[in-house]
Parts: structure tokens; C-alpha cells; sequence
């Protein structure tokens, strides 16, 4: 049974990857959190971000380094930008179109999850010579 400094712990982890919005990694959660919470160690920090992923609560991005986090966990693709690192959301949904080309070429094995990362030139990085 989880206690309830657990359970605030993790709320107060849940809430800053929500106000962020910005795909934080564990270290950019930690840096938000401790000023206020002190007491909440990096490795607290980590322990939770994985269980609330695994509760799908937010959505790990574990084929970015460092690995981030998301609050919105539809399904949707990622955009990051080779010069300024900024990742975005992209409101497409490859995943499906994946899923139905897997299932007609007999794909036997279970997906777990998806996690597409465009790599390319953000538009105000464009910009800049």
C-alpha cells in the first residue's frame, strides 16, 4: 500500500510535468520542484515519473535523450528541432497507420507503445543563418 507522502510526492510530480508543458526530463522536473519541495530527491523524482507513465498518466518518451516526459497522452507524433533542441507536438496520429501496416504484413509481435520523433529545423531556427 503506497503511503500518502508517496502519493503526495507523486502529485506534486504529476502537477509540475502538467505546468510545464514543454516535454521536461526528469532532471528539468526535479530543478522546477525543488525549490519549493527540497525534501523530494532526483531519485524520487524518477521513481514516480516511471509510475505515472506506467499508470498512463503522462506518456515517457524514452527514444529521446535525455528522456522526457509528456502530459498529453493521446496518441500524437513529436517534432524536435536539431538546432534549438525545442520538441513539439504534432497533432498526427502515425501510430494507427503503423498498427494497420503491421497487422497486414502479419507483425507477431506486441507493441507496447509508439513513440515517432521527427528530426528536423524548427521554424524560428529556419530563420537564422
Amino acid at each position: 500500500m503506497e503511503s500518502k507522502r508517496q502519493t503526495m510526492q507523486k502529485q506534486i510530480i504529476f502537477d509540475a510535468v502538467n505546468s510545464l508543458k514543454n516535454h521536461p526530463s526528469a532532471e528539468d522536473v526535479y530543478r522546477y520542484i525543488h525549490k519549493k519541495y527540497p525534501q523530494i530527491s532526483l531519485s524520487t523524482v524518477y521513481r514516480n515519473l516511471y509510475s505515472l507513465a506506467q499508470d498512463g498518466k503522462i506518456k515517457r518518451l524514452s527514444t529521446l535523450t535525455p528522456e522526457r516526459f509528456d502530459h498529453f497522452t493521446d496518441e500524437h507524433t513529436h517534432f524536435r528541432c536539431n538546432r534549438c533542441g525545442e520538441i513539439l507536438d504534432l497533432f498526427i496520429d502515425l501510430t494507427q497507420i503503423i498498427l494497420e501496416q503491421m497487422e497486414k504484413d502479419s507483425f507477431e509481435h506486441k507493441v507496447s507503445g509508439v513513440n515517432i520523433v521527427l528530426d528536423g529545423v524548427c521554424k524560428d531556427c529556419k530563420g537564422l543563418k
